[in-house]
């Protein structure tokens, strides 16, 4: 009678052993599945954060482009209205710097960078601006050239064209250069533009 209780308890026991045994797998898959499942979560959570933080950083840029660009046009168009000719390029850029620093912007004349190159005008930290007077197929031969080198600095370029507008001369820009980062460079110009080079005055 003595063994068969012992052998109820003994079985008892390794019943109990074995139940706790399943019981801890269970528990110990569970917390290794919840553990996962937090680890995707917080994957999922920090993907979307980035995604929206990437969204976030485009449309403050998109912003800052489209406000320097409206700027650049008022200014061009301003400017188009102050004098009949343009004495050169160089005064052209400088009356841009000043309307542009009335319109809030922060304004750079000749800012050169590490690479060496200088860019016309250095805007809010952020784009450059490369000012064309009247260019000809040379002017854009050189432009190409500053291109390749304004690209490396991860600024956006402006190229701005004052006076009159070739449209042989648009075209090349348009793709030799644009066409190569559109997201990057911007091409701006008054299509009729009253004011011109003062080359361009013998008969006045």
């Amino acid at each position: 009678m003595n063994y068969a209780l012992l052998a109820i308890i003994i079985a008892l026991g390794i019943f109990i052993y074995v139940y706790r045994r399943i019981l801890l797998s269970r528990a110990i898959k569970q917390s290794v599945e919840s553990k996962r499942q937090l680890r995707n979560q917080m994957r999922i959570v920090q993907e979307t954060k980035e995604s929206f933080d990437a969204i976030i950083a485009t449309t403050q840029t998109e912003n800052i482009k489209r406000i320097l660009l409206g700027s650049i046009y008022k200014s061009l168009s301003s400017m188009d209205k102050i004098s009949h000719r343009y004495e050169n390029e160089d005064e052209a850029n400088r009356e841009l710097t000043a309307c542009l620093s009335v319109l809030g912007h922060t304004c750079s004349y000749h800012q050169r960078f590490d690479n060496g190159r200088e860019a016309d005008i250095f805007v809010d930290n952020t784009a450059i601006i490369e000012g064309k007077l009247e260019p000809h197929q040379t002017d854009i031969d050189r432009l190409i050239g500053q291109t390749e080198d304004y690209m490396k600095l991860e600024c956006h370029l402006y190229i701005v064209i004052y006076g009159s507008v070739n449209p042989s001369s648009i075209d090349r820009i348009k793709n030799h250069i644009i066409a190569k980062s559109p997201d990057k460079i911007s091409l701006i110009y008054l299509p009729n533009a009253n004011r011109r080079k003062k080359l361009e005055a013998s008969n006045e």
